[in-house]
């Protein structure tokens, strides 16, 4: 985290000197150039932290799941017994009749019962 603020501090002075030396734009335009900049920066960082965070949700539920522990969709219990993970859509699809007809995407999943 602290290297990516210097990285960023960084930047903004390479560009704010950049701006200065070989455009002829005012400083308001300068500010308002780097404030865009830096509002793309911080939200992209933070778009990136969130599919960080479900990334990680993910791959923990698909590891419970593929050592054929429990987990727990809309109060369903969903294990390899029961359901398969379609890994493309990452969804899990009913095996059996009584099951059949059920899907639940991962997002939707949980470690213990709601």
């Amino acid at each position: 985290m602290i290297r990516f603020i210097i990285v960023t501090l960084i930047f903004f002075i390479l560009v704010w000197i950049l701006l200065s030396k070989f455009t002829e734009l005012r400083k308001t335009e300068k500010s308002h150039v780097l404030l865009t900049l830096f509002v793309v920066l911080f939200f992209g960082f933070i778009y990136t932290k969130i599919q960080d965070t479900k990334l990680k949700h993910n791959q923990q539920i698909i590891d419970i799941f593929d050592q054929n522990s429990s987990i727990y969709c809309h109060n369903f219990e969903v294990n390899l017994t029961n359901f398969n993970l379609v890994t493309g859509t990452l969804t899990f699809v009913g095996k059996n009749i009584s099951n059949k007809h059920l899907i639940f995407p991962i997002e939707d999943c949980h470690l213990e019962k709601r």
